[in-house]
Formats: structure tokens, C-alpha cells, sequence
């Protein structure tokens, strides 16, 4: 981890928890005098047998000993449950930045399977050494201050002894260091098998997953493959297992060797009167102390190296690059149309995902003029929703240009492209928070109510909001707030419907948002949308077609591209692959389009 990453990660602490450093000060004064001071009581005990204190002098010094001892056992204890908490809510501040680099990087970083690796080697970064990392920086501190204190008593009345404890315990590091080291080549296989696991147990436990495991027996799947990966994550925490024992099988018997020749030489002194009895109890305390300093500090380092390799990929995804349009430059525009139907182009684009042999997308050249509306049709798979993301500013295209009113979207910077698209997507997003929030996407305070009424009258929803006991306010997500409502799946389409008219934007976007609804309803829903978006550029995109009749302009996608092109009438007299598909389907609507259209 580079210096300018270590001061980054210290201000993120020091801004939300101001109070942990002066805490881990404290923690460090009292952890390296407490045990000197235990050490102490036992030689003021035998001290006063070998000078022949007076009985009340004997028990001053052993209780004034005592009460010291007594008050810094009460402070640790205190300060080490305060440093315990604080040092949980450090990780909420490591993961602020890793949520919101999640919630502002390119798309891409976010779908892609390189951005998913690289955000899950970030997160068991913080949990795996962001938590312990601070605590081992202060027990670092605390180990290398009693090592001070401790070896400068062995040394004064030893020197022979302060270096072969130091040597001995610089020997134990090498074993420790060396195993940090095969930790971390083991650790992306061990991201690997753990992001498998944990799709598996959010997927798994989903409502969607609990019909089709119970309908299609799906269970013995699920766990069979959560059980190979676990398998695998197994394996390797043995290897690794196997490696600790032999470190610190080796670690134990330098030790062994050490205690001995220390022990050897302080028998020595004390058998030929060099030193009291006293003395060598407590120099026998400080070896020991010493010993347990030195081996404390070795381990704090081999951590606190161990958590740099973790930490190295929670600035690696920090430092994420986005593509294109977030790299600012000098000539980019800082303001997109709002609220003004623009003109779009799509110039000779391709696209290929990342790993893909072939483009999803190739040579699209498109142009959807101010106000008019785009039908986007095809069978599943044929390139749509990739399009619609290139639209979005989701994607970047790998070759050619998407311009709005003649400029490339390239040329604006992410959010500020973003304020002129609003979209409506098959999966609905609905948080655990009021409809009236859901709708402006804003906290409380920055949201106009007036405009949210508005919105959701538009969308069709206004009366069923006005019977809700707190009308708009009412909360949503019943699975997450007991006071939450859930409504239908149309009446969520409409909400989202609402958040869209709220945005206010220059361009409408509709990507199969009625997927999961009868052609009936379907077409039901699209008449709504004609009347919202006159004022848009609009792009409605359906692998079926009860949403074309109303569109200027319908484009026929296969095999990644645009195969016909035209509106509803020329595309019929065609009688080409859109006329096949709305022949097969339209028996499901051509008596309520009948209806609707005349």
C-alpha cells in the first residue's frame, strides 16, 4: 500500500472517529506498564524477605504496588471496550467510499465480471484487514514500547541476553513472514470460490429461486454447487492450515531455545552472587515479557504487511478508471438539454462485451429526431437492451458515436449526461421508503410534493395513493418496514412511470418494462406512455410488439443489426421478418388496438 493510500485511509478515520487515536494512546500506555508493574509487585515481595522490611513497610509497598496495578487493570478494561466499538465503526468508513465508487463508476465497471471481482476483493479487503488494520498498527506501538522498555532493563544488567532473545525472535519472523506470503498467492483463488458461494446464497434464498427450486427440484443443484466451491475454499484453508503448523511448530522451538539459554545465563549470575534473588525474578519477568514483545511486534508486522496485500485491492477498485465521457477534459460540456426533446444518432457503433469473440452490436447507424418516438424490436438476445445501454450513457460503444443534438455523449461527463435520460427497466427498483420518495429519488426535503402529486396523477396512480392511510407518504417494502405496503406489479410500473415524468428529462426510455404482463395489459400500459412522452425523445423497446402502432419509427434488430427499418404501415406492406412476428402475435391485441386507434 503506497504512502499517499496510508494517509487516505488514516484521514477517513480520523474524520469519523476523531476519538480512536486519543483511545489507542491511552491503550498503549497502560498495556506496556501494566505488566512491568506485575513484575514489580513479585519482586517488591521478595525484595522486602531479602532486605528485612519491617512488617508495615512490607505491606505499604506491596499494597501501593497492588492499588496502581488495581487502577490500570480498571483503565485497560475501560479502554479496551471503547476501542473495540470505535474500532467497528471503522469499517463503515471504509466502505462509504467503496458504496459510493460502486454507485458513480461507469456501468460497465459495475455489470462487467472484472468490476464484480475486483469491488468483492475490496469488500473482503475492509472485513478481511481494514477492521484489524488499525488495531494492529496500535498493538504494533504497544509491543514495540514495551520491547524498548524491557530490553533496555535486560541490557543494562545483560547484554549477552537482550541479543540472543532479539536474534532468536528475528528467526520466528522469517517463518511468519514467509507464510503471509503464501496466504496471499492463495487469495484469489480463495475470492474466486467465495463470490461463487455467495451468488449462490443471495440467489438461492431469492423468492424467485424459492418457486423454481420447489417446482423443478432445484435444491440438490443449488447445494451440490455451493457444496463443490465450498469444497475447493476448503482445500485451500487446509493448505494454508498446514503451512501455520509448520511455522509455528519451528516458532516454538526457537523460543524453547532461546528461554533455555536465557534461563542458563541467569542461573549463572544468581548462583555466583553477581545478582539478588530478587533481580533474577525480575529479570526472569523481563526475558519472558521481552520474548512475548518481540514476538507480539514480529506478528503485528507480518500483519500489518498481510493487511497492505489485502488493502492494495481496495485502492486498486478506488482507482477504478472509467471510460470515456468520465475522463474529464477541457472542451467537455458541463450542461445537457433538460427537459427538451433532443436529436439522436447513433454513427456507425459496434459493441463487444468484455471476453466476448464477436460484437453484440455492429455498425448501428440510427437517427431518432426531437419529439419523435423509436419502437426497438427483436427476439430475446438480439441486441436491444445493449443498444438502450449505449443510449444511456451505460456503455461506451466500442467503435463509433452516439450523438446528442450533434455532439458525443462522450464530450459531457457521466452525471451530467445522466440528468438527460430517464428510464424505465423491466426489473423495478423500489426502496424500503415512502412513494413519495420513491418517485423524486430525493430525501424528504429536496423533493416537491406538488410535483410528485402531479407525476403520479400522469402515471394513473393518484387514486390509488389518495385511499393509502398516508397517501403518498406511505411507506413501501412490507418485507422490510412493518409499516409498508407492496402493491401490484402494474401499480409498481406506474410508480416508476412517475419517477420518470419527475425527472423531467429530454429522453424516455422503455426497456421491456411490461415483460411480465398480458399483451392486453401490455398495450394498455404503452397507450399510457404515448400520452406521457409527446414531449420526448422516447425509445420503447419489446421483444413483442403491442408498443409500435404509436411510434414514428420502428427498428427491426437481428444478429446485432438493424435489419428493417420504417414505421408500423411501410413495415407491414414489407412483409418481411417484423410483418412474420406481428402476424404471430397480434392476435393476442388486434381487437383492442382496433379499438383504440380506429
Amino acid at each position: 500500500m503506497k504512502r499517499h493510500d496510508k494517509c487516505y485511509a488514516l484521514r477517513l478515520v480520523w474524520r469519523d472517529n476523531k476519538r480512536l487515536p486519543v483511545l489507542s494512546c491511552i491503550q498503549l500506555v497502560v498495556c506496556v506498564v501494566l505488566p512491568y508493574i506485575q513484575i514489580l509487585l513479585t519482586k517488591t515481595m521478595v525484595d522486602g524477605l531479602e532486605k528485612g522490611y519491617t512488617f508495615y513497610q512490607y505491606i505499604m509497598k506491596i499494597v501501593c504496588v497492588f492499588l496502581i496495578q488495581l487502577f490500570l487493570v480498571s483503565v485497560k478494561e475501560w479502554v479496551m471496550a471503547a476501542v473495540e466499538w470505535n474500532n467497528k465503526c471503522v469499517v463503515n468508513s471504509l466502505l462509504k467510499p467503496l458504496d459510493e465508487k460502486t454507485m458513480h463508476t461507469d456501468y460497465e465497471n459495475v455489470e462487467g465480471i472484472a468490476g464484480q471481482e475486483l469491488r468483492q476483493k475490496a469488500l473482503n479487503a475492509v472485513y478481511t484487514a481494514g477492521l484489524p488494520l488499525l488495531s494492529k498498527v496500535v498493538s504494533f506501538g504497544i509491543n514495540l514500547a514495551g520491547l524498548i522498555l524491557y530490553g533496555l532493563g535486560i541490557g543494562i544488567c545483560n547484554a549477552i541476553i537482550l541479543v540472543i532473545v532479539i536474534l532468536c525472535n528475528c528467526a520466528g519472523y522469517v517463518l511468519i513472514f514467509l507464510l503471509h506470503l503464501y496466504e496471499q498467492k492463495q487469495k484469489d483463488k480463495i475470492i474466486d470460490c467465495e463470490r461463487k458461494m455467495q451468488y449462490i446464497e443471495n440467489e438461492g434464498v431469492s423468492l424467485q429461486a424459492g418457486r423454481e427450486s420447489r417446482l423443478y427440484g432445484m435444491s440438490g443443484l443449488l447445494i451440490g454447487e455451493y457444496q463443490k466451491n465450498k469444497k475447493t475454499r476448503m482445500k485451500i484453508a487446509g493448505k494454508v492450515a498446514r503451512g501455520k503448523i509448520l511455522v509455528y511448530s519451528g516458532e516454538s522451538i526457537i523460543a524453547f531455545i532461546r528461554d533455555m539459554v536465557a534461563y542458563f545465563v541467569l542461573i549463572f549470575l544468581a548462583v555466583s552472587g553477581k545478582i539478588l534473588v530478587s533481580d533474577f525474578i525480575l529479570m526472569i519477568g523481563l526475558v519472558t515479557g521481552l520474548s512475548a514483545w518481540i514476538k507480539g511486534l514480529i506478528e503485528d508486522i507480518g500483519e500489518i504487511q498481510r493487511s497492505n496485500l489485502f488493502m492494495e485491492d481496495y485502492f486498486v477498485y478506488l482507482k477504478l478508471k472509467n471510460a470515456g465521457n468520465s475522463q474529464l477534459k477541457t472542451e467537455q460540456i458541463t450542461e445537457v438539454p433538460i427537459g427538451k426533446a433532443p436529436k439522436l444518432e447513433f454513427v456507425s457503433v459496434s459493441f463487444r462485451y468484455e471476453g466476448a469473440s464477436s460484437d453484440t452490436l455492429k455498425n448501428i447507424d440510427l437517427t431518432v429526431e426531437p419529439g419523435k418516438r423509436l419502437a426497438v424490436v427483436g427476439k430475446n438476445g438480439a441486441g436491444k437492451t445493449t443498444l438502450i445501454k449505449l443510449l444511456a450513457g451505460l456503455y461506451k460503444p466500442t467503435s463509433g458515436q452516439v450523438l446528442l443534438n450533434g455532439v458525443n455523449i462522450t464530450d459531457y461527463d457521466n452525471d451530467t449526461y445522466y440528468k438527460a435520460v430517464s428510464a424505465v427497466f423491466q426489473e423495478v427498483l423500489l426502496l424500503p421508503v415512502s412513494i413519495f420518495e420513491n418517485v423524486s429519488s430525493k430525501i424528504r426535503s429536496e423533493t416537491d410534493a406538488d410535483r410528485v402529486m402531479a407525476s403520479l396523477r400522469k402515471a394513473g396512480l393518484s387514486d390509488k395513493v389518495s385511499m393509502l392511510p398516508q397517501g403518498m407518504y406511505t411507506a413501501m417494502q412490507k418485507a422490510v418496514r412493518d409499516d409498508g405496503i407492496d402493491l401490484s406489479g402494474g401499480e409498481q410500473q406506474k410508480v416508476m412511470i412517475a419517477k420518470s415524468i419527475y425527472k423531467e428529462a429530454g429522453i424516455m426510455i422503455l426497456d421491456e418494462p411490461t415483460a411480465a404482463l398480458d399483451p392486453i395489459s401490455e398495450h394498455e400500459v404503452y397507450l399510457q406512455y404515448n400520452d406521457i412522452s409527446k414531449n420526448m425523445t422516447s425509445f420503447f423497446v419489446s421483444h413483442r410488439l403491442a408498443s409500435t402502432n404509436f411510434c414514428d419509427q420502428i427498428i427491426l434488430i437481428d444478429g446485432g443489426g438493424i435489419i428493417e427499418k420504417g414505421d408500423h404501415q411501410s413495415l407491414m406492406k414489407l412483409q418481411g421478418e417484423y410483418w412474420k412476428m406481428f402476424t404471430i402475435q397480434s392476435h393476442y391485441y388486434l381487437d383492442k388496438e382496433a379499438q383504440a386507434f380506429g
